[in-house]
């Protein structure tokens, strides 16, 4: 049979037709379109099929499910209807160039495809071209990647957040790299140390650290900072030091000093003025800030096993995500690549203990994530090929490297939970404003001011100033040495909500300085009341560690809750079909009994956790309290673990 009429028949099959050609076709070749049809068919990502004039000839599930259309609608479409940009005259240049050019076919692009209800989703598309005698097609498959788009933007804002607090924190910073030659050279540091040390960075920038230190600490021994610097840079051990005195006139001045390593032979310098007062916990939160996250994303690997447990069929992704020899490549015997993705698995038991389950279980779908013994982390999907005359005609695993993935939605968390955390615990009131008016206060600023967050948010910040003359004068001053150094300073005095005023000093700065419109971020710190702070800011700080906890722990249980529901709604809801479908007297109808009895008591310990989780809405009635607490034995043991006895 030649090529190109397999490739007829499967585009028949496909479509739910029946294969038009008289000739006899091998029980093999028909179990073989079959498989194609289901592999495609279960594909996780939208895969189109286009002839040459651009018109779909066949798209599968997800190409439906993801853009709207049905395959009947399809088959009257082309490519450019899903993708306007893509027009006629691109797709015979494009046509011509895979024809001309092979080394162009298998490339990755992104392109925008709009769906049915107009729209528009982001997707990164991979295009081939094969022509068989007389036939040509092409084959796309569509990801879509809106999601890891828009968690690409949320990490570079919340980047743009950290960068900008720390621009208006009041501590210096100074970075330092090593040189070929050894000396550490300063590479940069942020508009407080400027203030610190009354010299530009600018000035300071390509000069050694002895040079500096010369400049901003003439009283202490610059051989002694060099060694501790040279140490920490050596040993990755913190360095602080404190009452480093750098003379003015007549005056001296008191500083902290912190010292650790970075990546590639760098150093970061902290200084604060401890004139006033000495804390080391801005300085440790500090240290959160300057971690830096990557993400990459991995194309999915595919494995069709047959019902005899011969390789049907796996691609190139499969072969380089577990790294399969050359000599393993053409093997059909799946058992001999288990034995090598076995050597590269974690947790080989548990994963060798599923693989069998399923192997067994022919009519089961499963999904887990699987960590390798090299640290990735892979997701695994599994599901049967099953035909519409009920044979099996085995499984298709589907693993996905989702390392990258979770680094980038921890990253993401992590910035978050940084911000907020760096918002409220930090010992200064925190504020962003938007033309002069409060968008957002931390509860230290409540705090000090004594007013709520109804009475701040929205209103203009004359509600805090004694009196215009005050409110102008911060005004000016804050923003003209904005505009002038970028970091706004201004000491003065503010009015409490019950008429007492007090001292403070406000740091501001622009959250965008090229985009004014954004607002301005600015700490206020009493100077009459630091220790009560600090105090404050601790009791805080537990607080909401504890409600994060316990917020990660209800999201967790609700989540496992609602996928398992889901599989159980459908064990129930086959197993009641199957139940009207047979006699009573028919002997399978106690099996499925059982079966439908348990699922039954599972939906119910689901309902307990989506209930505990806040997922599901709780119907108050009359219990028993002991059979609830019956009902909830199992799982109550399993909570409070072996240590402890329930009875």
């Amino acid at each position: 049979m030649s090529i190109s009429n397999l490739i007829i028949r499967s585009v028949n099959l496909l479509n739910g037709g029946e294969v038009k050609d008289n000739r006899s076709i091998p029980g093999n070749e028909e179990d073989l379109l079959r498989v194609f049809r289901q592999s495609l068919d279960r594909s996780m990502d939208a895969v189109f099929w286009t002839d040459v004039d651009c018109r779909f000839i066949y798209a599968n599930d997800e190409a439906c499910r993801s853009l709207g259309y049905s395959r009947e609608e399809f088959y009257s479409m082309h490519l450019w209807d899903i993708d306007p940009e893509f027009t006629e005259e691109i797709w015979r240049a494009s046509l011509e160039m895979y024809r001309n050019d092979p080394e162009h076919i298998g490339q990755r692009i992104e392109r925008t495809h709009t769906r049915k209800d107009g729209t528009r989703i982001e997707v990164e598309v991979t295009a081939n071209h094969f022509k068989f005698e007389n036939y040509e097609i092409n084959i796309s498959y569509a990801r879509n990647i809106s999601e890891q788009k828009r968690n690409e933007s949320e990490l570079r804002e919340s980047e743009e957040r950290f960068r900008t607090i720390i621009e208006s924190m009041p501590m210096g910073i100074h970075l330092y790299r090593q040189a070929d030659d050894g000396r550490l050279i300063l590479e940069g540091g942020n508009r407080t140390a400027e203030e610190i040390t009354g010299v530009k960075n600018s000035e300071f920038s390509g000069k050694t650290l002895e040079a500096i230190v010369s400049d901003v600490f003439p009283g202490n021994a610059v051989s002694s900072l060099s060694f501790h610097f040279r140490e920490v840079l050596e040993t990755g051990v913190i360095w602080r030091t404190e009452h480093i005195l750098r003379e003015s006139g007549d005056q001296g001045s008191a500083y902290e000093l912190l010292v650790f390593r970075l990546e590639h032979g760098r150093l970061a310098v902290v200084f604060t003025d401890i004139s006033g007062r000495i804390n080391f916990e801005r300085v440790q939160r500090f240290k959160t800030l300057i971690l830096k996250t990557q993400q990459e994303t991995s194309p999915d690997a595919i494995l069709i096993v047959g019902p005899d447990g011969k390789i049907l069929s796996y691609n190139r992704n499969f072969i380089k995500l577990w790294n399969i020899p050359s000599s393993l490549v053409e093997t059909e015997d799946d058992e001999i690549f288990l034995t090598h993705v076995m050597n590269q698995i974690a947790d080989q038991d548990a994963f060798i203990t599923k693989v069998r389950y399923l192997y067994s279980n022919y009519g089961e779908s499963s999904y887990d994530v699987i960590p390798l013994a090299d640290g990735r982390v892979i997701e695994r999907h599994s599901s049967p090929m099953i035909g519409d005359d009920g044979v099996y005609y085995g499984r298709v695993w589907y693993f996905r490297d989702v390392t990258d993935q979770k680094k980038n939605e921890e990253a993401i968390l992590k910035s978050e939970a940084e911000f907020r955390g760096l918002f409220e615990a930090t010992p200064t009131g925190a504020v962003m404003l938007l033309d002069r008016k409060f968008k957002r206060v931390s509860s230290r600023f409540r705090d000090i001011t004594g007013y709520t967050s109804e009475e701040l948010i929205g209103a203009n910040t004359r509600i805090v100033y004694p009196s215009d003359e005050v409110y102008d004068y911060v005004g000016r001053t804050l923003y003209a040495t904005m505009n002038d150094v970028g970091l706004g300073r201004c000491e003065t005095k503010v009015r409490r909500k019950d008429g007492t005023d007090i001292d403070v000093i406000i740091y501001a700065n622009p959250i965008d300085r090229n985009d004014p419109s954004k607002g301005v971020a600015a700490t206020l710190e009493d100077l009459t009341a630091r220790k009560k702070a600090e105090n404050d800011r601790e009791q805080m700080r537990a607080e909401l560690l504890q409600s994060q906890k316990m917020e990660s722990i209800g999201r967790l249980a609700g989540g496992i809750a609602h996928d398992f529901n889901n599989l159980l709604t459908a064990i129930m809801g086959n197993t009641e079909i199957a139940l009207m479908g047979i006699r009573d007297s028919d002997p399978a109808r106690q099996h499925l009994s059982v079966v439908f009895q348990a699922a039954e008591s599972a939906a119910e310990l689901t309902g307990q956790l989506l209930a505990f989780s806040r997922r599901q809405i709780i119907d108050p009635k009359t219990i028993c309290l002991n059979d609830v607490i019956r009902g909830m034995e199992k799982m109550l043991k399993r909570l409070i673990g072996e240590n402890i006895t329930l009875k």
